[in-house]
């Protein structure tokens, strides 16, 4: 009788526990999809395209949304590729910028250039109007002289812009090194601050 005694309260405490346990899991996990739930409904479904907004980028994405831009700075002997970063933070934008040179660096690797944040109403930095300036050059019919040298990539979406010859590269240089520039108009780093060979 004596065993009966102890073994029923010891029975009773474990089942106490794990239901306990049960509804304090199940607390947990409800928490936890409410956080997810709100989080998820804090952040705007975008609808942005890349291929139908790229000229009014800067308004028209929003939060969730981030654009790479790839540019080759790659001309005779050297070698140098730039990659951009491009993101939304409530009314401005956000832009980091990393170059990897690998012409004089042992072990290449992509070291951070500059961050910098702007206002969506800024008119300083005008990326816009040098895509604009350059849509011949945008997802041409590729033949064997042209050279791949901008890439502006959105998800799946991909924008390409292509040069013709040295020459034709050094005009496009010249131009995407004039737009970075007004990003940054009181320091220069080497990438946007190169010498134009010619012919």
């Amino acid at each position: 009788m004596k065993k009966k005694f102890y073994i029923l309260p010891i029975l009773s405490f474990l089942i106490i526990s794990l239901l306990f346990l049960n509804y304090f899991d199940f607390s947990i996990f409800t928490k936890k999809d409410k956080i997810s739930s709100e989080i998820e409904s804090e952040i705007p479904k975008s609808s942005f395209n890349l291929k139908r907004d790229f000229l009014e980028f800067k308004t028209k994405m929003n939060k969730s949304d981030t654009i790479k831009i790839w540019f080759d700075h790659s001309v005779c002997n050297f070698q140098g590729y730039e990659r951009i970063k491009i993101s939304k933070k409530s009314d401005s934008i956000y832009v980091i910028s990393e170059f990897k040179d690998e012409t004089f660096d042992d072990i290449p690797e992509w070291k951070l250039m500059y961050s910098k944040s702007i206002q969506i109403n800024d008119t300083n930095w005008r990326f816009e109007d040098f895509i604009k300036l350059n849509l011949n050059r945008m997802n041409k019919s590729v033949t064997e002289n042209d050279r791949l040298v901008l890439q502006i990539i959105n998800k799946d979406d991909k924008i390409e812009f292509y040069t013709n010859g040295l020459v034709d590269y050094n005009i496009f240089l010249k131009d995407y090194v004039n737009i970075m520039r007004e990003l940054l108009p009181s320091k220069k780093y080497f990438i946007h601050d190169v010498d134009i060979i010619h012919e």
